[in-house]
């Protein structure tokens, strides 16, 4: 609420002082590592995997962080590499992750299965924006494949394809918002 300017600390009574001093004490430093990345559910032929991601709420937490200056607490190094790790370069993913069908259509892009593919991008570049790790991803593909889905006049849509992922690319006012912050961050 505080990120997205719904309240501010003066109405709870709070100083960004006081929550950046309370962080970076003992046990609340120990859990920033869990708290970072949001667990959720990919489905992919009826499997379920658990993936860990960026989401709309970790990426709140992440800009919670910066403002108050608190990101030290963080290892920047590995959640970079391990944001970067998702996005689509090759056929070939990590033990323990989603397959990916048709993965040429996506490459460039952030995709979980099942998932909301421009969205799962921003998320993960607004991130390493924040973390000071956007080497770590291929810009020059994910803008190629961005603007590759753009249809003019503000849409984006999926490319022509039968594969059943296309779905998750909608064309509607959240992939937009999506992809358009995501080439202005680029």
């Amino acid at each position: 609420a505080i990120v997205g300017g719904w309240i501010d600390w003066e109405s709870i009574g709070v100083a960004p002082a006081d929550v950046a001093a309370y962080l970076r004490e003992g046990a609340a430093r120990k859990a920033h590592t869990l708290f970072m990345l949001g667990r959720r559910v990919s489905r992919v032929n009826g499997e379920q995997f658990s993936v860990e991601r960026i989401h709309d709420l970790t990426l709140n937490q992440l800009r919670w962080l910066r403002d108050l200056n608190c990101l030290d607490l963080v290892d920047r190094e590995a959640l970079s590499r391990q944001i970067a790790a998702v996005q689509v370069r090759s056929g070939d993913v990590p033990p323990g992750q989603p397959p990916i069908r048709d993965w040429r259509h996506l490459r460039g892009l952030f995709h979980t299965p099942s998932w909301p593919t421009l969205q799962d991008t921003y998320f993960s570049v607004a991130a390493l924006e924040i973390l000071g790790g956007l080497e770590r991803m291929d810009r020059e593909a994910c803008i190629k494949r961005i603007l590759k889905l753009h249809r003019g006049k503000g849409y984006f849509t999926p490319p022509d394809t039968n594969e059943r992922w296309k779905g998750r690319i909608q064309g509607n006012a959240r992939d937009t918002l999506a992809a358009f912050e995501t080439l202005r961050i680029l």
